[in-house]
């Protein structure tokens, strides 16, 4: 039996281990998805700084009781920030430190999260992360006065896009997840089954990449693949069987 000790180690090089796998997927979600979980977040244009740091609804990217759905959205944010940082004021220090101070938190989040620790220790942690957003605002606001610019910033997520769903016939049963959950399972090697959300016919919200699968009985048939939502649309899962 491996003693207390042992134990630890294992659960932390086991954290560390998602950790990395989280930064991989964060960084596949920006350069997959450029126009929404992967959007501008940060640029110098017109005598004008603009940033946004909102975050993006956990739901759009991970099931919301997913307990790695908050470090995989800041993670996002993150790495998009450090992308536009790097490409407009590569030579500036101001946002260095809280980007810094953000990947600590969160890696310190990782590890509670995985430990027998009690919830306020997350509850800190999760407090600690949203100081050091707010340190981020506060530094790009002061450089953007600094350099006599004016300041124009997004608080709030993208509000999505209708989607007219149809299902044909209607005795089918469609189910989604984000793209990002899926991709997620799949690198991991965790269930996909606490990540399927059902999809009704009817209108719904959307925005982004997602994963389908859809089922029927009469006659049998499923099929499952990808779709993305970047405008109103309809969209027609179809049994195929009924085709042939």
């Amino acid at each position: 039996m491996l003693a207390n000790s042992q134990l630890a180690q294992a659960g932390t090089k086991s954290a560390q281990s998602d950790f990395g796998s989280l930064e991989n997927l964060a960084r596949f979600a920006i350069t997959s998805d450029p126009a929404y979980l992967g959007r501008p977040r940060f640029r110098i244009a017109n005598n004008r700084v603009l940033y946004d740091v909102s975050p993006v609804p956990a739901d759009d990217i991970l099931n919301s009781r997913d307990p790695l759905a908050i470090p995989l959205e800041c993670l996002i944010r993150l790495e998009a920030l450090k992308r536009d940082f790097l490409l407009a004021v590569p030579k500036e220090v101001f946002w260095r430190a809280p980007l810094r101070n953000l990947q600590i938190q969160l890696r310190s989040y990782m590890l509670h999260s995985r430990a027998d620790t009690p919830n306020g220790s997350t509850d800190q942690l999760e407090a600690a992360i949203r100081r050091e957003w707010q340190s981020l605002s506060t530094r790009v606001e002061k450089y953007a006065f600094q350099q006599g610019l004016d300041v124009q910033t997004s608080r709030e997520p993208a509000p999505g896009f209708k989607v007219a769903v149809k299902i044909v016939p209607p005795n089918g049963r469609v189910r989604y997840m984000p793209f990002l959950a899926y991709e997620k399972a799949v690198t991991m090697k965790t269930s996909l089954d606490e990540q399927w959300r059902e999809l009704l016919a009817g209108a719904v919200t959307l925005i982004g990449r997602y994963r389908y699968r859809a089922d029927w009985m009469d006659p049998i048939h499923m099929e499952e693949g990808n779709f993305e939502i970047r405008e109103a649309t309809d969209l027609t899962f179809q049994n195929r069987a009924n085709t042939r």
